[in-house]
Order: C-alpha cells, then structure tokens, then sequence
C-alpha cells in the first residue's frame, strides 16, 4: 500500500516621484545645491501620512505584527524541543523513512502525512486508532491527542479501511491495527521534516518523551 503525500505574491509598490521640487530638477529626484525649495501644501502627497491607519501605523497593525513573530518564535522552539527529544531517544537521520508500512500484506502504511490501514477478516482493526503524543499525564502516563478517524466501512464494519491525518512533528501511538486477517498491532512512531520512524513498543521512552515535552526534562 503506498500513500501519495499531499501539500506570497509580494505588492512591488513604485516608490519614485518625479522630484521637481523649487527651481531645480534632477533626473532622481534630487534638489540642485543653492535651489530654493517650496514647503509642501497641506494635504499634498509630500504631507501624507507613510503609514495610514489600519497598514502598519495602527494599534491594530501592531498587535498582529508582534502576534505572528511570537507564534513564530513559539514555532521554532517547539521545533526545535522535538529534534533534541529524538535525540535523546537515540534516533538519528538513518532512522527515518519516507513510509513505514506494518503487517503482512500492505495491512496498514504511515508517512508524514496521513495513515492508512486495511480492516481484515471480518472486522480486525475495526476499533483502531491513532494519537500524537502531546506531554504527560498524571494517570495514564502520556497526554494523547487523538486524531480524527476517517473510516470508509461495510455496513456490518467488517471490511473496508480507515485512515488518520498526521497533524505535523511528534510522536504518534497507533492502537489496535490490523497486522494480518488474524491478529492487531500496536505501536508508536516518529515523525520529522516528512520522515517517519518507527519505535516498536518502546512505551517506556515515550514516556519520558512525554514529560520532556511537558516539562523540558528528561528523567
């Protein structure tokens, strides 16, 4: 089974006048030395306000400035949290893959963009599902995020196929999957810069993946 990954025009303002400013001209705008230079009418474009109100001169055009390099530099850190905690999992580039496919018979296959996964024998994987892995949690040790199911299946629920969109970066657990028209898998993966890896089991490193993302420590 193979899974087809998915996916500014800038203004150019013409900021030139003709500059016929007093007595002289200049062919750049520019006033000859000793020229008389005429104070500019009230009104004229000379006098205009640069930045009008609502553009950048506004509280308002502030705000949502200093407001998206905030989520930028937010973005950045989480980022950058994520690489270091694949780091500290022991995973390297090598690790990565562009798909991960699991069971026999192209049961089920994951990239950086969406899962997928094939309901067998009448009805194994019916009930799967699929989490990222957002910190920790005081019960059940990580904090999941479960992620929308999009199932196509029979009416009875015994056959068809379910699919799952990767919500970016992170680490993902998988629950319940059809490996074979007789038995489920479970597991967990990684995901980073359009690559997946795969951790098997490893529930006890994910756990304290989950507290470094919380928390910022690893222990």
């Amino acid at each position: 089974m193979s899974i087809e990954n998915t996916g500014m025009t800038a203004d150019k303002r013409d900021m030139s006048k003709e500059g016929t400013t007093g007595t002289g001209t200049h062919p750049m705008g520019f006033t000859p030395a000793g020229a008389a230079v005429s104070a500019p009418s009230p009104g004229s474009a000379e006098t205009a306000d640069p930045h009008p109100a609502g553009v950048f001169g506004s509280e308002e055009g502030v705000a949502s400035v200093t407001i998206q390099e905030s989520n930028a530099s937010t973005s950045a850190s989480a980022s950058e949290r994520i690489k270091e905690m694949y780091s500290l999992l022991g995973l390297t580039d090598s690790d990565f893959i562009h798909e991960l496919v699991l069971g026999s018979q192209d049961s089920a296959a994951i990239n950086a963009v969406s899962a997928q996964m094939r309901v067998r024998g009448g009805g194994i994987g019916a009930n799967a599902w699929m989490a990222k892995v957002v910190g920790p949690d005081p019960k059940w040790g990580i904090e999941r995020q479960f992620l929308e199911t999009d199932a196509s299946l029979s009416g009875s629920g015994r056959s068809g196929s379910i699919r799952w969109h990767i919500d970016g970066d992170g680490i993902y657990e998988y629950r319940g999957w059809a490996a074979s028209s007789r038995y489920t898998t479970s597991g967990f993966i990684a995901v980073k810069d359009g690559m997946v890896a795969d951790l098997g089991n490893r529930k006890a490193g994910v756990k304290k993946a989950a507290v470094f993302l919380g928390d910022g420590v690893w222990v």
